[in-house]
This record gives C-alpha cells, structure tokens and sequence, in this order.
C-alpha cells in the first residue's frame, strides 16, 4: 500500500513538474500549448529529455538537428557506463587515495588527523594556525571547512571539533592569485577531461560558496574568460556578473589537467579541480563529470549546440 501511494505521489509530482516547464515554455514560444505539449513528450521518446532539460535546453526554439546535439539524462548515464571503469572509481571518490596517487600534483602535504600523533597535529596548527579540514568521501567544495586557532582554547580543542565534523583530512590554509579575490575568497577552477585515444579538454567552470550555496560559472576554452551569468544549483542567475572576467594561469590548468588525464586514463571522463595560487596551482580534487546540464545551457554555448556531437566519435 505504501508502495502505491509513493507511487501515486511520485506521479502527482512529476505532472506538477511537467505543467510548470510547459506554462514556461509556452510564454517564451509563438507556438499553440496543444503542439508544445506532444513536442516535449515528443522529445522525451526521442531524445530522452526531461521537461526540466526541454526548458533548460531551450527545445522549443531549435530544430532536430540541433536538439539532437544534447545530452540527455538518458544519455548521459548511457555514457556513464560506457566511460567510466566502476573498478577503478574509488581513486577519485576515495580521497584519502586520490591524494596518494596523485601527491606530486598537490604541491603540498594533506594529514589525515586519524594516522597523525597529537605532536604532528599540534605542530601543524601552531605553525598554521589556520587549517582547513574536509571530508574522506566528499568533495573539496561540499566539505571544506576552515578553522582558525584563535575560536578554541588549544590545538587540541580544534583538532577534536574537527574529528567531530568528521574533517579527517587536514591542511595548512592557502592562498588564492589575488586577482580571483574580486569573485570570492576562495575559487575552484575546474577543467573536464576525455580520454580518447590521448586527453582531450571538453570544458572549463569555476566554482565557489556563497555561504552554503554553490555557485557557478563557465569559462571559454579559447579566450579563457568567463561566458555567461553565473548560476546557482537551481539555475538561477547569480547577482554578481564577471562576464569577459580572465581566468588567470588557465593554461597551467589545462596542461596539468592533460597529464592528470593521462595517468588515470581509465576513467575517461574528469572533472579536475584546481586552486591558482600566485606561484603556483594547487590540484585539491577530481570527480565524475555530472554538471553536463548546466554546460549546455544556450548562453554558455555557440549556435545552441549541445556536447552529443563530440561523443559520437569516442
């Protein structure tokens, strides 16, 4: 009985969800509501888009060459399987051996609080006195979280409200190339990689906090400067715009994120994350690509046209 009503619900839900992206659509296009509603039904069967990504993709104003340009969910998890090695995953989701492995590339050293003596860890945040502490599992940008000695009473009252947040993993603070302080204190540069036949760069974003929200903007491979508004998890628009903004060292990026791409060449598809600082880059993550919808919104692209082009020939 549970099982119907959450069946019931789930469906209520996805009709509430449909009726909203076609109200929307239909105040954005000159078409009659009749013919939009079997066009996004249309598109489901076809290219298996969900009314969310029939609005966010702007379907309605592009024609089936174009539309069939787009990755989909369902394509997307049909590139999933196909890129992905699932044995070899936990190099990256496990960061503790993500860290091991790639150790050159950090260009600084990480603890781990539960393999450190107290004598290590006091050293480390009396030198410091401003650490930044971060999940096992979780990614740098959900999990960080900096602690400034002069909140607690000793280094150890802050290594323990570290341990009790679960922020096993430790490092001296850093800082970022100034010229990014204009966007936030702290910006995650990240590149997208594709193993194909060698590394290939498909995509450039930045990312950064706004309090609890992520928010985040695309970056042109070419000119290296951000295209577009930023945008928060929701897709809305953020209130700031850096529009023709410069990445600086992108290259740097881009290069290092090649050889990352190399050395873990059986996970096809990563999305490398960097710090820029003003001597040198920081590599602080990797992760399963999983921002293709965002990438594909019209504004961040040219002539509309989505990333299925390019993965055609993998």
């Amino acid at each position: 009985m549970d099982s119907v009503k959450k069946a019931f619900k789930k469906i209520l839900k996805d009709l509430k969800v449909f009726n909203k992206n076609l109200n929307y659509v239909i105040s954005r296009s000159n078409e009659l509501g009749f013919i939009l509603f079997w066009d996004i039904i249309w598109c489901k069967i076809r290219y298996g888009v969900t009314s969310n990504e029939y609005r966010i993709f702007e379907f309605y104003n592009i024609d089936r060459y174009k539309r069939n340009t787009f990755i989909s969910k369902r394509r997307y998890e049909f590139l999933y399987e196909k890129l992905v090695n699932k044995d070899i995953i936990s190099t990256i989701t496990n960061k503790e051996k993500f860290i091991s492995k790639f150790k050159d590339y950090l260009k600084r050293d990480v603890g781990n609080l539960n393999k450190m003596s107290f004598k290590q860890v006091e050293d480390l945040i009396l030198e410091s006195k401003h650490v930044i502490g971060r999940s096992k599992e979780a990614s740098f940008i959900t999990s960080y979280r900096e602690y400034d000695l002069k909140d607690y009473r000793s280094p150890a009252f802050l290594a323990e409200d570290m341990k009790n947040n679960k922020d096993y993993l430790i490092e001296k603070k850093f800082n970022q190339i100034k010229e990014l302080n204009k966007i936030s204190p702290l910006v995650l540069v990240n590149v997208v990689s594709v193993y194909n036949r060698g590394p290939e760069i498909i995509s450039s974003s930045i990312k950064f906090r706004d309090n609890k929200e992520i928010i985040s903007g695309y970056v042109d491979l070419n000119s290296k400067c951000i295209i577009g508004n930023f945008k928060t998890e929701k897709g809305i628009n953020y209130k700031e715009k850096f529009e023709g903004f410069e990445i600086p060292k992108l290259s740097s990026v881009i290069e290092t994120a090649k050889l990352l791409c190399e050395e873990l060449s059986e996970l096809r598809w990563v999305e490398w994350t960097f710090i820029i600082g003003s001597k040198q880059i920081y590599l602080v993550d990797a992760n399963i690509w999983d921002d293709y919808v965002f990438s594909q919104i019209p504004e961040f692209l040219s002539d509309n046209e989505g990333l299925m082009t390019y993965y055609k020939h993998i």
